[in-house]
């Protein structure tokens, strides 16, 4: 499968794809460094490469929220700890260096592949001969544009904020781009219980409030609205705010200087608060914890009424729980594509004055 025929003739899944992709993997990234394999599934794969510790940092990429995928990923560690991958089949040294600039001169390189619905997509993980990690997100095919996308908006914006990673590369080639973050080795919160993304989201708060009728990018989500809603938000003001687009656990992660996001590709600089935190807690609610309909929405209006998240909400402007919501589920079903009708033909239904404490 060359660069040029991933779009014509489609990744279907690592687990059927995996020996083509590998090729065109070898060519751009991996270069000379040679990895062990593991297809988790149809939609997660790992390239491991021969040191264990390297290893077991290529395994932290990968970062599974539910019970069954986590027990996996205990497995995979146990494995790496006593060796045993090392006896899977190693892919046969590359002739040649990669094309990419900052991978050619390391001495371990390792892979997560991502989900194939956003076609080919790793995310790399070397190591250089000083020891310095590097991150690298490559796409190739028909995610190109989206993976320059991220690239411009953390050049653009990582010196404004605190939590957004730092741009130190950008290349492309021939049916392919690449950008190089720096690494951040710990987990962040599994779940948006206990507040401990507040300080972060509060960061990325302007002094300026909008009035969310004049907010270009929001007026599709509108649309759908009853005649009631439409009167709760006609005049209403939010404060702006850097808005990461998909800020959920698994794109929080932790260094030295705390917690910061990961996975910048639908950021905009022209955000407005509480809407993050709205899709994090809708998508963690659906994906992770598999509630719908009313237990959904019930659910995500009792963990806000956890204090620093009312604190937070009050801060950014909203005085109606009920048009927060509403505004999180609409944004989570346009960019998720899941299917959120329920939930907000229930927000439609109650219409509760405003549910805070």
């Amino acid at each position: 499968m060359r660069v040029e025929r991933i779009d014509s003739e489609g990744f279907r899944s690592w687990r059927h794809d995996l020996d083509a992709v590998f090729e065109v993997l070898q060519q751009i990234a991996l270069g000379r460094c040679p990895v062990r394999t593991i297809v988790i599934n149809d939609r997660i794969s790992l390239g491991l490469p021969a040191d264990k510790e390297m290893a077991k940092l290529v395994l932290d990429l990968y970062r599974p929220m539910k019970c069954r995928a986590r027990l996996l990923a205990r497995g995979i560690r146990a494995f790496i700890r006593i060796g045993g991958y090392l006896a899977l089949k190693k892919h046969p040294d590359f002739n040649r260096a990669s094309e990419i600039s900052w991978l050619r001169e390391c001495s371990e390189i390792g892979f997560l592949g991502c989900n194939p619905d956003h076609g080919l997509r790793c995310v790399l993980l070397s190591r250089e001969s000083n020891q310095k990690i590097k991150v690298t997100k490559l796409a190739v095919g028909k995610n190109v544009d989206a993976i320059l996308a991220e690239g411009n908006f953390l050049k653009s914006e990582s010196e404004k904020y605190r939590g957004v990673p730092k741009l130190s590369g950008i290349e492309t080639g021939e049916g392919w781009a690449a950008i190089c973050l720096a690494h951040f080795p710990y987990s962040g919160p599994r779940d948006f219980k206990n507040g401990e993304e507040i300080e972060l989201l509060e960061g990325w708060l302007a002094e300026e409030f909008v009035l969310l009728e004049n907010v270009e990018w929001l007026r599709p989500f509108f649309f759908r609205l009853n005649s009631e809603f439409r009167k709760r938000f006609r005049g209403m003001g939010v404060r702006k705010a850097l808005l990461h687009g998909d800020f959920a656990p698994w794109n929080l992660r932790k260094n030295e200087s705390g917690l910061a996001a990961i996975d910048w590709e639908w950021a905009r600089a022209d955000g407005i608060g509480g809407l993050d935190l709205g899709h994090g807690m809708v998508m963690t609610a659906r994906l992770v914890d598999e509630l719908s309909g009313a237990q959904l929405v019930d659910v995500l209006f009792e963990r806000v009424q956890h204090q620093p998240y009312q604190n937070y909400l009050k801060k950014c402007g909203w005085d109606d729980l009920n048009l927060w919501l509403f505004l999180g589920i609409s944004y989570s079903k346009k960019f998720s594509g899941l299917d959120f009708e329920e939930e907000l033909e229930v927000l439609e239904n109650r219409m509760e004055p405003s549910l805070w404490n």
